[in-house]
C-alpha cells in the first residue's frame, strides 16, 4: 500500500537515528497511513481503481465512483458497451472532485439516465492526489513521531505515562494519544470525504 510519508521525512524529525529503528518507523508509518485514510474516508495517494462496479439504484444521470478525486478515467463499460468521453459519459471538473459522473447522449449530448441493471457500469480509473497535500503528510508524520517517542525502548520511553516528576520538582505533562489524534483530525479534517 503506497504510503503517505516515507522513512526519510520522518527520519528528518530525529538528530541522530540509527537504522535499527528503521522496520520500527516503517511500520509506525504503515499503521499511521491506515489510520488517516480510515478516518477520511478515501485513498490519498495515486491509486488505479480496475474494473470497479457502480450501481445506480434509482433512475439518475450521475453515477457514484468509489473513490475521489479522480484523476483520469481510463475505460468505463456499461452493459458490456465502452462508453466515450463527451460522447456518452462526462466528467468535469466538478465530477473529478466528488467522483460523479455524468450520463450523456443523444444529438445534443443531454443527460440521461444510467443503466439500472445491477454491477452493469464498470469503470478503471486513476483516483487520489498526485501529491500527498502536505497538511496530510505532516499529520501521519506527527502520528509517527508521537508513537515512536511513546514506544522507543529507550531510557526516554514513556508508554503510557501522563506526566513525570522532575527532579527539580517540575511535573511534566504529555499529551495523551487520543489528544495528538484529535489534533490531527482538526489539521485534516478539511478533506474528509462526506458520502460515498
Amino acid at each position: 500500500m503506497p504510503e503517505l510519508t516515507t522513512l526519510r521525512n520522518v527520519k528528518r524529525f530525529f538528530n541522530d537515528l540509527s537504522k535499527d529503528n528503521d522496520q520500527l518507523l516503517t511500520s509506525l508509518i504503515e499503521g499511521s497511513t491506515s489510520a488517516i485514510e480510515e478516518f477520511l474516508k478515501r485513498t490519498i495517494v495515486k491509486t488505479t481503481a480496475t474494473d470497479e462496479r457502480l450501481t445506480v439504484a434509482v433512475p439518475s444521470f450521475t453515477a457514484q465512483a468509489n473513490y475521489s478525486p479522480i484523476i483520469s478515467v481510463t475505460v468505463i463499460t456499461e452493459g458490456g458497451t465502452t462508453l466515450v468521453a463527451d460522447t456518452d459519459y462526462e466528467l468535469d471538473e466538478l465530477g473529478k472532485q466528488t467522483g460523479e459522473l455524468t450520463r450523456i447522449g443523444g444529438s445534443g449530448g443531454e443527460p440521461i439516465a444510467w443503466s439500472r441493471v445491477p454491477r452493469t457500469i464498470k469503470i478503471t480509473y486513476v483516483h487520489g492526489f498526485e501529491t500527498v497535500p502536505a497538511a496530510i503528510a505532516l499529520a501521519a508524520e506527527a502520528m509517527v513521531i508521537f508513537d515512536f517517542n511513546a514506544s522507543n525502548p529507550s531510557d526516554k520511553a514513556r508508554l503510557g505515562l501522563r506526566s513525570i516528576s522532575m527532579a527539580t520538582g517540575e511535573n511534566v505533562e504529555f499529551l495523551t494519544r487520543s489528544e495528538m489524534w484529535s489534533s490531527q483530525q482538526t489539521r485534516i479534517g478539511s478533506f474528509r470525504r462526506v458520502s460515498i
